[in-house]
């Protein structure tokens, strides 16, 4: 009888580890099976999946987010990312992009918001002429403050510095207008789309340089 007792503990016992086993065999081969991209403008989800490594959704034990996150940052256009895994399978990423800011028609590159440049084309406006050296990165921080909705409506910008001031900029918008800006007033340009439902229509030079005002040309 206590044989028999003896024997069905070393089955239950076994039986458990085989379960055990399975269980942990299981969990080894799982995948990561969701991944979610935000703040993403400029790079699509799936360039962002693949700088991550994940596009064969690896394993979701052996994948960490810091290795994850680590792989992302090698990706110029990446700023700074956030890599949060949820329910072992689940991956949440959140990048800020190092975005394009325009293109630089002298050295034929596009120049990114860190001032680091790039052979890559992408919707955004061109820089028709270059700017003093003394003042290129407060012009590179500034013009990466501007609303984007304002921002991806530029076409051109050109350095137009004059004796009496050496931070004034004329940017070309695509509607046909433009604007004429010192550099510290550069944030007076997210507020475009309010300003033009006052101009009737008419093209013109929105001057926010010296005042706010603004010179009809069509007629």
């Amino acid at each position: 009888m206590i044989r028999k007792i003896r024997y069905k503990r070393l089955l239950i016992f076994i039986f458990i580890i085989l379960i055990i086993l399975f269980l942990l065999l299981k969990l080894l081969f799982l995948k990561i099976t969701n991944i979610y991209v935000s703040g993403n403008y400029y790079l699509s989800d799936q360039s962002v999946i693949e700088s991550a490594k994940l596009a064969n959704y690896p394993s979701a034990v052996f994948t960490f987010s810091n290795s994850i996150e680590s792989n992302i940052k090698k990706n110029k256009y990446v700023s700074d990312v956030n890599v949060e895994k949820k329910g072992l399978t689940k991956v949440y990423i959140s990048i800020v992009e190092n975005r394009p800011l325009f293109f630089d028609d002298v050295s034929k590159k596009t120049i990114l918001m860190d001032g680091s440049s790039s052979d890559g084309m992408f919707n955004v406006p061109i820089l028709v002429n270059s700017v003093s050296d003394e003042i290129y990165s407060d012009f590179l921080y500034e013009l990466s403050l501007i609303d984007i909705n304002v921002f991806n409506t530029i076409s051109e910008i050109e350095y137009t510095p004059n004796s009496v001031d050496n931070k004034l900029f004329l940017i070309t918008m695509n509607d046909g207008n433009y604007i004429s800006v010192n550099l510290d007033r550069f944030s007076s340009i997210s507020k475009y789309f309010d300003m033009v439902v006052n101009f009737n229509n008419h093209k013109g030079i929105l001057y926010l340089d010296s005042g706010e005002y603004f010179k009809i040309l069509d007629n």
